[in-house]
């Protein structure tokens, strides 16, 4: 019964090691979900204050047990403190794969400092922020087929939790008035969740089975605006854990119209499509995207989001 608790745990934890924090096609909608010094793309290049997101992905659909994950994340930004830009918030993740999950949320602070003076034409700032957070997995044995139907574990379903800190540094650049044409702003991250390495204490006889690696979060985008309320937006997005190869996702997303946009990125193991619009005076914002993998044996995937944003 051992064995096979930790064959089950091991092949989770080294095979699906990228899956250990989830994968988003759509992460630049929830930026500070990956950094917590991150400011929102809905701040930067609209100058909202207010921002909250709910995402949904579901990982290789048609698979059965595959990756499933949900997020919600609010941001709140002061910038009547100058000369710095203050912040705060806090997420919420719930992932599952198969009988394996785990359900995560924190509070994150972040604070940004100019480059540059307010009267220059592109405001550049730097940002530092933590987040304090905790996570409960969860492993269902009572619902896997065991061979000793007969060991008290299989009547279980076992939980451990833990407390983690996340950082990161961020740095971005924003133009309050723009011309007709031009850069509209750009930003650019780095980021350490799960600084700790926290081990979930998933163990039978005092033995643990589950490790946790430290993941490595990088990311850029820039936005040039075209003409009206149209613009080009390229993204480029990185990750790395150990005993995982590098993972990156790069992206561009064209605004053709002054309620519609449509992009296309391509990545280590995927390409994607998305597209979306605006409701409500621009308050509300509705992204799909769709996932073409390049493996045979996965299946697709598809995610949603919907942001609210208010000055």
């Amino acid at each position: 019964m051992k064995n096979q608790l930790i064959l089950f745990c091991c092949l989770y934890a080294s095979g699906l090691a990228a899956q250990q924090l989830s994968t988003n096609r759509l992460y630049r909608e929830q930026l500070n979900v990956q950094n917590p010094a991150a400011f929102s793309r809905e701040y930067i290049f609209e100058t909202n204050t207010i921002v909250f997101g709910i995402s949904h992905r579901q990982q290789w659909v048609g698979v059965e047990d595959a990756p499933m994950n949900t997020s919600i994340c609010l941001e709140l930004v002061d910038a009547e403190a100058l000369p710095v830009v203050g912040g705060g918030g806090f997420w919420g993740v719930h992932d599952r794969t198969g009988k394996l999950g785990f359900s995560t949320g924190a509070v994150n602070f972040k604070a940004a400092i100019p480059l540059t003076g307010r009267r220059s034409n592109m405001e550049h700032f730097l940002s530092a922020g933590v987040a304090l957070g905790f996570t409960q997995h969860y492993f269902k044995a009572s619902e896997i087929e065991w061979k000793d139907q007969d060991d008290p574990v299989v009547f279980n379903q076992t939980q451990a939790g833990y407390f983690d800190v996340s950082a990161g540094i961020f740095l971005y650049g924003k133009k309050d008035r723009v011309a007709k044409s031009g850069i509209k702003g750009y930003y650019l991250g780095i980021s350490a969740p799960q600084i700790f390495e926290p081990d979930p204490d998933f163990s039978i006889d005092t033995e643990p089975v589950l490790k946790r690696k430290r993941h490595y979060f990088a990311f850029g985008g820039i936005r040039v605006k075209t003409y009206g309320e149209s613009y080009w937006e390229p993204s480029i997005y990185f990750r790395h854990v150990e005993n995982a190869p590098l993972s990156f996702d790069a992206n561009l997303r064209w605004k053709f119209s002054d309620l519609m946009w449509a992009g296309a990125g391509f990545g280590t193991s995927s390409s994607h499509l998305e597209t979306g619009f605006e409701l409500l005076d621009n308050v509300m914002k509705i992204n799909f995207a769709y996932d073409f993998t390049w493996q045979l044996f996965y299946g697709h995937s598809i995610e949603v989001n919907v942001t609210w944003a208010w000055r």
